[in-house]
């Protein structure tokens, strides 16, 4: 019982420091679009697939690239494997980051599963830091899209990334993680909100 209250008193410290850090960071998206990189060839098309089918009732423009032709978008999926250096086979001077910038994204979301020692290679990899990050190192199959469906969802009913990411993966040990995929989410844009023009 001890336990389950300091995991309850350290999740909300979590959240209160993470809503003082970005309360002043508020990105608004209007009508966002998403958009899905294929940086790592054929292997990726099923779960590519399988994202697009389960993600794009929620968004009016969806777009497709692959290799150098980044998608213009506000949600930007990217389907690669990341080499233990961190970096994605695009060249050195080409990151998560970078990719997002040039995509327009607030929001990057390494989508394949990737080790843990290669993702935090990455994550520590220099770029622009104007969207938040999300690093996939297990989808857990049908569980990965059901999170972000229901992620965005939350966000298009107005809540922020950080509070909608929160409420679904509490950021103290819960029963709930069992059945998410497991990632690391970087919030390096704050408070990302979905609105309608």
């Amino acid at each position: 019982m001890e336990i389950l209250v300091v995991y309850l008193i350290m999740g909300a410290l979590a959240a209160y420091a993470l809503y003082l850090t970005f309360r002043g960071r508020n990105v608004g998206v209007v009508d966002p679009t998403l958009g899905f990189l294929n940086v790592g060839g054929d292997g990726f098309i099923p779960l590519i697939e399988a994202d697009r089918t389960a993600l794009s009732p929620l968004f009016s423009n969806v777009e497709t690239a692959a290799g150098y032709q980044i998608p213009k978008c506000s949600v930007l999926f990217i389907y690669a494997d990341v080499e233990p250096d961190g970096s994605i086979g695009l060249g050195s001077n080409v990151t998560i980051r970078h990719l997002a910038e040039r995509a327009g994204a607030s929001i990057a979301v390494l989508a394949s599963s990737n080790s843990s020692e290669h993702t935090i290679a990455a994550s520590k990899l220099p770029g622009p830091k104007r969207a938040n990050l999300v690093w996939t190192l297990d989808r857990k199959g049908e569980a990965f899209s059901r999170f972000f469906k229901e992620l965005f969802t939350r966000m298009k009913a107005g809540k922020s990334m950080p509070r909608a990411w929160n409420a679904l993966a509490p950021q103290y040990r819960h029963d709930a993680h069992q059945e998410l995929p497991v990632t690391i989410c970087q919030i390096e844009a704050g408070q990302v909100r979905f609105r309608s023009s």
